[in-house]
C-alpha cells in the first residue's frame, strides 16, 4: 500500500503542508556521442526502436516477464559521407532485469538523412521481478567502415491504466502557529504513478498568505502546491503594519527565448520529445517555469500537454493511437508569457 502524506508547517502565523509528487519517467534520446579513443566519430541519430512482443495479449507493450524483439532504426546525418558501409550494431543494457538473447546484428547501408533499422532484430527477455512502468534503457554500439558511434534508446513497460481517486478520511484537522501538520493520504493499490492531480479542499487560517503546502511520496520525493499564497486576516489588518503611499508601476513582461533542435523518435506505440533547453528568459529573475507540447497545429486548441518543470528536457506522448502527429513546443516562463515555437517535427 502506497502512503501519501500532506505535511503542514508554519512559521509564526503561518503553516506549510508538505509536497510530493511522483514524475513520470521522461524518455531521452540525444544525438549520438563519439566512442572513445582515436575512432571516427561517425554523425548519426537514433530514430527510435520498434518493439514486437509475440503471444502477448497486450500488444507490442513489453510487460515484466515478456519476451521480445526490438529493432532500431539509425539515420545518416553526415552529407559529407552521404553512405556508411558495413555498419553493425551491439546492443547492451545497465538494467539488471533485461536478458539479450540476441544483441548483435549487421545494418544495410546507411544512407544520409534515411532512418534505416538492423537486419536481424535484437532479442530480449524482461524478468518478472523487473518494476513494471520504468523505462528500460539500451545502449546501441554502432561500428561502420567509417567509424563508430554509440547510440541510447529506451524501451517503455507496461500500458497506463485508468485514472483512479482517493479521498482523505483524516477530517478537520487544526493546523498548529509555528508548527507542521501532516494528513496522511493512503492509497490502496501500488505500482508507478505516471500522472497525479490534487486537489485540496477548504483550508482556514488567519493568514493565509503564511501557509506552504506540499504533497510528499514515501520515497520522499517531494512537491510544493502552494507558498505564501492569500492575504491578510479575515479582519482586514495589514501583517506588516500601515500601508505605504501608493505608487504606479508598469514593465513589459518579455517572453523567454525558445528552445532549440527539437527530435522526435517512436518507441512502439508512444513518441519521444527531446530538445535543448530555452537559454533562459530576458527579464530578471524571470525563469523558465514549464514546456508546452502543441501536437497536430499551434493554435489553442492544439494545446496538447505541458511538462512538470521547466528544466524538462524531453516528452513521452503515450496516447500516440498508433498514428503520426506533429509536435511544436514552446518554452513558458514563471509569469506565463510564451517564447515562440519551435517546431513542427513529425512522428
Amino acid at each position: 500500500m502506497l502512503r501519501r502524506s500532506l505535511l503542514f508547517s508554519s512559521r509564526p502565523r503561518g503553516v506549510r503542508l508538505l509536497r510530493g509528487a511522483l514524475a513520470a519517467a521522461a524518455l531521452a534520446a540525444p544525438l549520438a556521442a563519439a566512442a572513445p579513443g582515436d575512432a571516427v566519430a561517425l554523425t548519426v541519430q537514433p530514430r527510435g526502436a520498434t518493439v514486437t512482443v509475440s503471444g502477448s495479449s497486450h500488444g507490442n507493450v513489453v510487460w515484466p516477464g515478456d519476451s521480445f524483439s526490438v529493432k532500431t532504426s539509425v539515420e545518416n546525418g553526415d552529407p559529407a559521407q552521404p553512405t556508411l558501409t558495413g555498419a553493425r550494431g551491439d546492443l547492451s543494457s545497465p538494467a539488471s532485469g533485461l536478458s539479450l538473447t540476441q544483441a548483435s546484428s549487421t545494418f544495410p547501408d546507411l544512407q544520409f538523412g534515411t532512418p534505416t533499422a538492423n537486419d536481424t532484430a535484437f532479442a530480449g527477455t524482461l524478468a518478472a521481478a523487473a518494476e513494471c512502468g520504468a523505462d528500460v534503457p539500451l545502449s546501441l554500439a554502432l561500428s561502420a567502415n567509417q567509424g563508430s558511434a554509440q547510440l541510447p534508446y529506451s524501451i517503455p513497460t507496461g500500458s497506463v491504466g485508468p485514472k483512479q481517486s482517493y479521498d482523505s478520511t483524516a477530517g478537520t484537522q487544526a493546523i498548529p502557529d509555528n508548527g507542521t501538520l501532516t494528513s496522511v493520504l493512503h492509497v490502496g493499490n501500488t505500482g508507478r504513478v505516471k500522472h497525479l492531480s490534487v486537489r485540496i479542499g477548504n483550508i482556514q487560517h488567519t493568514y493565509d498568505a503564511d501557509l506552504r503546502i506540499e504533497l510528499v511520496a514515501p520515497d520522499g520525493t517531494s512537491a510544493t502546491l502552494v507558498n505564501g499564497q492569500g492575504g491578510s486576516d479575515p479582519n482586514g489588518a495589514k501583517r506588516e503594519g500601515a500601508a505605504s503611499p501608493t505608487v504606479t508601476a508598469s514593465q513589459t513582461n518579455r517572453p523567454p527565448l525558445p528552445p532549440t533542435n527539437l527530435l522526435a523518435s517512436n518507441n512502439g506505440s508512444s513518441t519521444t520529445l527531446i530538445w535543448t533547453a530555452s537559454p533562459g528568459d530576458p527579464d530578471a529573475g524571470d525563469h523558465i517555469a514549464f514546456y508546452r507540447i502543441y501536437r497536430d497545429g499551434v493554435a489553442y486548441a492544439n494545446r496538447y500537454d505541458r511538462t512538470g518543470l521547466g528544466t524538462d528536457t524531453s516528452y513521452v506522448d503515450t496516447r500516440t493511437g498508433g498514428m503520426p502527429h506533429s509536435y511544436s513546443i514552446t518554452a513558458v516562463d514563471t509569469q506565463l508569457a510564451e517564447s515562440p515555437l519551435l517546431g513542427p517535427v513529425t512522428r
